[in-house]
């Protein structure tokens, strides 16, 4: 009677643990920590917001809704639990004074794939460049100095750009200030005709993260 009574009990344990599964599977977790690239560490406080993007009726929805928002724990942890269907995609938006706010998209049949992420994900602390060019005397109208950034950040309207800027004549006074990525070398390629002869060269400026690093040029 013993023996029966085991076997029994067995298919009723295994019954168990297959209803924990279901339960444990009705959400997927989307977790991550989020770090400085330059740095190498861990940045606390980000704003992380979850944008969803729904099936509905076997139809993609163009629409991304809102479903969370936290912020970063001190080891620059995050973790939300999002419920287990089939999402068309998510978003991950991060956002932190002082760094560029940064998006990322995950497409819903990696999450239905892996149930869930947990990935480290890069952010960059913002530098601001103040260039100052002035022409000194003697002046001439043939003086020249132009100049570009060979490292400027891709695909940001706010900053520095890598085109080349371009002085010419003699009353030449400007200043102006751009976004850089901030703790690393700024590399600026010059060239300029002064007095008829003509120079050039490459400097390098470190550009330190949240703050401002004046590069003037006197020619």
């Amino acid at each position: 009677m013993g023996i029966v009574t085991t076997y029994m009990f067995i298919p009723l344990l295994l019954l168990i643990i297959l209803m924990g599964c279901e339960r444990t599977a009705e959400t997927i977790q989307i977790a991550g920590t989020l770090v400085d690239s330059i740095q190498k560490i861990n940045i606390e406080d980000v704003t992380v917001e979850l944008y969803t993007r729904k099936i509905e009726n076997g139809i993609y929805s163009a629409n991304y809704d809102l479903a969370s928002s936290i912020n970063t724990s001190a080891d620059g942890r995050f973790s939300f639990e999002l419920s287990n269907r089939t999402w068309a995609s998510i978003k991950l938006f991060f956002l932190k004074e002082g760094y560029f706010n940064w998006e990322y998209e995950i497409e819903g049949d990696i999450l239905k794939r892996d149930m869930g992420i947990d990935e480290v994900y890069n952010m960059q602390a913002k530098a601001w460049l103040q260039f100052s060019i002035k022409n000194g005397s003697p002046t001439d109208s043939n003086d020249l100095f132009d100049f570009r950034l060979l490292n400027a950040p891709d695909n940001c309207q706010e900053c520095c750009s890598s085109d080349n800027n371009t002085y010419l004549g003699m009353l030449v006074n400007e200043d102006f200030i751009c976004l850089a990525i901030g703790h690393q070398d700024v590399i600026v390629q010059w060239n300029k005709i002064k007095a008829d002869v003509q120079t050039g060269g490459t400097d390098r400026f470190f550009a330190s993260a949240f703050d401002t690093t004046l590069i003037e040029y006197v020619y």
